[in-house]
């Protein structure tokens, strides 16, 4: 099969096509574009149905679609969510791995689990994810998964800060160091 680019989340046309001719992706698009209802009738279920398809062919888009979807309460299943969330991290999605990491630090979907939570969140740290630098920095600093280290902790702080999260900026400055200029 030749390259294809995705479809525009501003392109019925394309997307449709996209989607009937096996485009993954462009299901995933077109699902977004049912559910919000900005180009088309809003049809909750079709949107949804296109994230769960996708999500069975392995698309860690789909999964995270489908996984906020259980998240703000469209769908209901806390293990569900988790299970999207896990394999979109499973398939290299970052965002897919803070929102798992974030689960099993709530028991949302399955027993509290800290010390996995710094797993993912180091796992993806690694990567230069924000978020991740951010929630592992609150894990080194309570002591909670991993052991307590206020110096490791100050580091993912202005890691986050370094990577262009304001909220680790703010936390890393209350240590009275100045911070370097965001790289």
């Amino acid at each position: 099969m030749p390259f294809h680019l995705p479809c525009a989340d501003d392109d019925l046309t394309g997307c449709t096509s996209g989607c009937n001719d096996k485009n993954t992706e462009d299901c995933v698009t077109l699902g977004s574009i049912y559910l919000t209802g900005k180009l088309v009738s809003m049809d909750q279920e079709r949107g949804l149905g296109l994230f769960r398809a996708a999500c069975a062919e392995g698309s860690a888009r789909g999964c995270i679609r489908l996984g906020d979807a259980y998240h703000s309460g469209l769908l209901h299943g806390d293990e569900e969510e988790l299970d999207c969330y896990r394999r979109a991290c499973d398939a290299g999605a970052n965002q897919g791995c803070v929102a798992a990491g974030r689960a099993y630090l709530s028991g949302r979907g399955a027993p509290t689990d800290p010390a996995f939570a710094a797993t993912l969140f180091s796992r993806v740290c690694d990567r230069g994810n924000a978020p991740a630098c951010f929630e592992l920095a609150q894990l080194y600093q309570a002591g909670l998964g991993v052991k307590k280290d206020a110096g490791r902790s100050f580091e993912l702080f202005r890691k986050a800060c370094k990577l262009g999260l304001d909220e680790g900026c703010v936390v890393a400055s209350r240590t009275e160091e100045t911070l370097p200029p965001r790289e």
